[in-house]
């Protein structure tokens, strides 16, 4: 009887092995193929939200303030060398011509900036991105208001006229360039979040390790180098 045993064992061993292996297979499968579709999901669901919705608008919206900014102050440069070499002659479309706006939804970026301070833990973004939009604003008023109303004053002659030429021509040369010198900062912001944001999407998101990111060595690092670049400022700021 034995005998027959192992026989009928060994006969039907490899039958049975095939079946039961095809069966876990088809068992398994299905199984495997929905985590990896839920992983999916999560990793997208977490991408939408705090890159493609939330880090990469940032980006996108300091970058635009910036080339609007840059634009306007290389216009405005022109338009102080023509009143020099110019005078009297100078065009009026130069100044009398309005120069690009800068839009800063402030509070639709500070939900934007709360998804980025969960990804780095700090508040710091936000902060400096407060310095950002009070920077283009003095800027863009000193360049689309004071320097286009004293070189119309100027030109127009009258009352109004409280500095020659020459006053009017260096003092606002040196504000442009203070103002230029101040933007790099800015332009250094916007290096930092693009850091960030090619460190975040090389990692896949998972809300496992969501509050894990930040203690990565290069986010920490990119956190640092903004309080760094913004040293001064924060330290004078009473924005928290």
């Amino acid at each position: 009887m034995s005998d027959n045993f192992t026989s009928i064992i060994s006969t039907y061993a490899q039958p049975i092995a095939t079946v039961l292996g095809a069966l876990l297979v088809v068992i398994i499968t299905p199984i495997v193929g929905i985590l990896v579709y839920f992983k999916q999901k999560e990793y997208e669901t977490i991408k939408q939200r705090y890159l493609d919705d939330g880090l990469a608008l940032i980006i996108r919206q300091v970058e635009s303030s910036l080339d609007i900014y840059q634009y306007n102050w290389v216009r405005s440069i022109n338009l102080l060398k023509t009143y020099r070499d110019l005078g009297v002659n100078t065009p009026p479309d130069l100044y009398t011509t309005a120069f690009m706006s800068i839009n800063n939804p402030i509070s639709v970026e500070a939900s934007r900036h709360s998804l980025l301070g969960e990804l780095v833990g700090e508040k710091v973004y936000f902060t400096v991105h407060q310095f950002l939009v009070v920077f283009l604003h003095t800027a863009n008023h000193l360049i689309s208001v004071d320097l286009c109303s004293a070189i119309r004053i100027s030109l127009g002659g009258g009352k109004g006229t409280i500095a020659s030429p020459e006053k009017i021509f260096d003092t606002f040369l040196k504000e442009l360039q203070k103002t230029q010198d101040e933007s790099q900062l800015y332009f250094k912001y916007l290096g930092n979040l693009k850091i960030l944001e090619s460190l975040f999407s090389k990692t896949r998101l998972s809300y496992k390790n969501i509050n894990k990111i930040r203690n990565k060595q290069e986010v920490v690092k990119a956190v640092n180098d903004i309080k760094v670049i913004f040293k001064e400022q924060l330290a004078k700021s009473s924005i928290q």
